[in-house]
């Protein structure tokens, strides 16, 4: 089994209970977590918290609390953002310009993850790249 790599809203959802995650997805997860291959990107910490303070997003603990609580909920790993993975971000030709996807998408590439994702622009990128994209 692949590792797997949450997209930030992913993981959100998932953390959140939220209904409007496929089972299969929502499977995929707790299979990974369980064999110790679940993964978030170090930006989607920070994702989360742009999220909250744009009111785009509302937690019912402060952000912070919130992030930790969700890397402690489950076992899962924060993939931090190397340099590899940086300078992979910046090198996605055809790929839209969201600095934070950008480096999601990188770190699939570079860590051979799965993405788990509902953003049908990394959808659409993954089908002409080669890495692996779940739709959530």
């Amino acid at each position: 089994m692949n590792g797997v790599l949450l997209d930030t809203h992913t993981w959100i959802w998932y953390v959140n209970g939220d209904t409007t995650l496929k089972s299969g997805a929502k499977k995929r997860i707790s299979e990974a977590a369980l064999n110790g291959m679940l993964f978030v990107s170090a930006i989607s910490t920070s994702e989360v918290a742009m999220l909250e303070a744009k009111g785009r997003i509302s937690l019912t603990i402060p952000t912070l609390q919130w992030v930790e609580s969700a890397l402690d909920c489950l076992p899962i790993q924060l993939s931090p953002l190397t340099p590899k993975i940086t300078v992979e971000s910046c090198q996605l030709l055809d790929m839209h310009g969201d600095p934070a996807d950008r480096l999601i998408v990188a770190t699939a590439r570079v860590e051979n993850l799965t993405l788990l994702t509902r953003d049908k622009n990394i959808q659409k990128y993954a089908k002409k790249k080669h890495f692996h994209v779940i739709a959530v």
